[in-house]
């Protein structure tokens, strides 16, 4: 796998790309990156920047 330092997210996320990078890495431990694969795993960083951004919004009230 090949990683570029200039790469930057945002802070809270680091668990949950370490796992996608994980598991797209290693289809022989997980499963074959699929397009089905590829469609969870962008609902579920969906729903943690949704569950974020509502988090944000309800400390700014």
């Amino acid at each position: 796998m090949h990683f570029h330092e200039d790469v930057e997210f945002e802070e809270g996320y680091e668990d949950l790309l370490t796992q996608f990078l994980f598991e797209i890495s290693t289809p022989e431990l997980f499963e074959a990156v699929t397009p089905d694969l590829c469609y969870r795993w962008l609902g579920r960083f969906r729903t943690s920047l949704a569950t974020s951004a509502a988090d944000e919004a309800g400390r700014s009230v």
